[in-house]
């Protein structure tokens, strides 16, 4: 495997905890804006995929090795 490549899959392991955050911080607000019927939602649900994400290659990475 490319050096390169290997590097930024580690450092996403180490960013696991920031991915959750990331994750778990914008789920909250979501699930806030919804109960109070704003459905300006787009941004945080990005920021939510994107953690969620991270997560999901980081547990991988993790599985892989």
């Amino acid at each position: 495997m490319n050096s390169f490549i290997k590097n930024i899959l580690i450092f996403l392991v180490y960013f696991l905890p920031v991915s959750c955050a990331l994750f778990v911080i914008n789920m909250v607000i979501i699930l806030k804006k919804i109960h109070n019927n704003n459905m300006n939602t787009g941004l945080n649900t990005f920021l939510a995929t994107v953690g969620l994400l991270f997560i999901a290659i980081a547990v991988a990475t993790i599985a892989h090795y």
